[in-house]
């Protein structure tokens, strides 16, 4: 990368420009890509700069063109409402990210910006992709499969990845359902991703799940470290988390729902995690005093956090209509 003017250079410092007065005078100066040598000193001046800006300003056009013909227009009253809404369109395509090399292509870069999608970061604009392109959407859950969900929260575009967030699958599950309802195509349940159909990693994670944290009475316990709940790194919110829980019984309730459709026993299994889960939601973790949810740890000790990783309930059966209103 070197910088590049359509200016006459002046000796090492860079460029010089002389200007009358009252008069103007357009000229470029941008960031190249370099085929010099290492070390060797690259063009300072480059005189077609201005075809360059010119192809590079058509095929954004071209681009924003694409995608306005995909997402929906919005006009509202508010002039604030619509800039945002725009805002968050272009937003969505400064993540979309077109190479060649990359696992998929192409690749959507949410949570990090330098070549690594985040799963609970890629569920809030799934949405949208599923609007804009639907199969990139699909290419992006068979990049985190491939990766590992519960070794890869972090998938980089080679197909590595790092970290561990307990809303990973949950955020998994969300992110196929927002390609379903968009657009009716069913049978990418039972699209092979691998050595499996999609359903049947969906299941097999589910099942993980309730194998590495499930307590003895139903409850998630995802451990000691705050890391493991995103952003939420406050002494005390850990172990038994209500948001989690409550992602989780919901998770698991789907599944059954799925499983009986197509008449398999672990249908069973789904159905008891989600009721119980929901059950030690609504009676153990719910503190009537505090109007609150608290995190219950292994010794028994219960720790009130007021954190708005709750406002992920207020849609979840798994509450109470008292607990939604007081949230």
């Amino acid at each position: 990368m070197a910088a590049a003017s359509d200016l006459p250079t002046d000796g090492g410092a860079g460029w010089r420009l002389e200007l009358p007065a009252n008069d103007h005078r357009v000229f470029r100066i941008g960031l190249t890509l370099s085929a010099a040598a290492p070390g060797a000193d690259p063009p300072r001046q480059v005189m077609d700069l201005d075809v360059r800006v010119a192809r590079a300003q058509a095929a954004t056009r071209e681009y924003f063109a694409w995608a306005a013909g995909r997402l929906p227009h919005v006009r509202t009253a508010s002039k604030a409402l619509d800039e945002f809404y725009a805002r968050s369109a272009l937003t969505l395509l400064m993540c979309r990210l077109e190479r060649p090399d990359y696992m998929v292509n192409p690749f959507y870069d949410f949570g990090q910006l330098r070549g690594a999608s985040v799963l609970w970061d890629l569920s809030f604009a799934s949405s949208a992709i599923a609007l804009l392109e639907p199969e990139a959407l699909k290419g992006m859950v068979r990049a985190h499969l491939q990766s590992g969900i519960f070794t890869a929260t972090y998938t980089g575009w080679k197909g590595t990845g790092s970290g561990w967030y307990a809303q990973s699958p949950f955020a998994l599950l969300r992110i196929v359902n927002d390609y379903l309802a968009r657009t009716g195509d069913t049978s990418w349940l039972d699209e092979r991703i691998g050595q499996a159909s999609l359903y049947e990693q969906l299941c097999e994670i589910g099942q993980e799940l309730h194998r590495r944290y499930a307590r003895s009475d139903g409850l998630l316990d995802f451990g000691d470290t705050t890391r493991a709940m995103l952003e939420l790194r406050t002494t005390g919110y850990y172990h038994a988390v209500a948001a989690t829980n409550g992602m989780a019984s919901d998770f698991f309730h789907q599944f059954a729902g799925w499983s009986h459709a197509r008449h398999e026993t672990r249908a069973e299994d789904f159905e008891r995690w989600s009721e119980q889960i929901a059950a030690g939601l609504r009676n153990q973790l719910w503190d009537q005093q505090a109007g609150w949810f608290v995190n219950l740890f292994p010794d028994g000790s219960r720790h009130l956090v007021l954190s708005y990783h709750m406002f992920d309930l207020l849609d979840s059966p798994s509450i109470r209509e008292d607990q939604r209103q007081s949230g």
